[in-house]
């Protein structure tokens, strides 16, 4: 929900719905199990180091923001998603990341985002918009059109969150990790407690929209009711 990598692998969801249908329902069955394994998994924040320095370079934060530092997302159990440039507006209720996908290669991505004890609210800057598992009740997320840029973004994030109460302040890296690790854990222990053969319902669903008739179906039965482990830091 809040990962780079998740981001990257609900694009890849979403392309993969063009695929011709026989490819289609291979490439999706896979990558929908990657995602929902990924969703299980926790990640860990590491200092920016050479290897991964240039991919941040020429990455300037969204006016009106502050940045405040750079890190490197490693989900456990997998290779390091990348490194994030994160930011924060001045009174600190407005908080997020930008970096490059495909390892530093491709377009810039971007997530918003406000907290309240109870509550997130998204709003995700990538070029493919739909294909996310299903959220929690209390996970509020939104798409902004790309093409008008992370500034666009910001503005319609503050929009959806003008009369939200209680909202996160967020002044250091350090705040805005331990912010992202408290999301993951909820997220994981909402997963965890649902019905599998629901979960899998709702996630084919929201991944597939107007195309679960056609393959919801057929990737059910080729899922199943895996319940895959949570992976944890150790």
């Amino acid at each position: 929900m809040t990962s780079l990598l998740g981001a990257l692998v609900l694009a890849t969801l979403f392309a993969a719905a063009t695929l011709r249908q026989r490819k289609q329902l291979a490439r999706l069955e896979t990558l929908i199990r990657d995602a929902r394994a990924l969703a299980l998994t926790e990640i860990t924040y590491e200092p920016v180091d050479a290897r991964w320095r240039p991919t941040l370079d020429g990455l300037d934060v969204p006016p009106g923001m502050q940045a405040l530092g750079d890190f490197v997302e490693h989900p456990v159990g997998r290779s390091p998603s990348g490194a994030l440039r994160a930011f924060a507006d001045p009174e600190g209720t407005t908080f997020g990341w930008l970096a490059r996908a495909a390892t530093g290669a491709g377009p810039v991505v971007g997530l918003v985002m406000s907290t309240t004890p109870d509550d997130v609210y998204i709003t995700r800057h990538t070029p493919a918009r739909g294909g996310q598992l299903s959220s929690a009740p209390w996970a509020h997320t939104d798409d902004a059109p790309y093409l008008l840029g992370l500034p666009a973004a910001i503005e319609r994030h503050r929009a959806r969150i003008a009369s939200a109460k209680g909202l996160t302040v967020i002044r250091t890296l350090d705040d805005m990790q331990a912010e992202l690790r408290r999301l993951r854990t909820k997220t994981i222990a909402w997963r965890q407690a649902q019905a599998p053969q629901t979960l899998l319902d709702r996630d084919l669903r929201s991944i597939l929209g107007a195309k679960y008739d056609a393959l919801g179906p057929k990737l059910a039965a080729k899922l199943g009711v895996e319940v895959p482990e949570a992976r944890v830091v150790k």
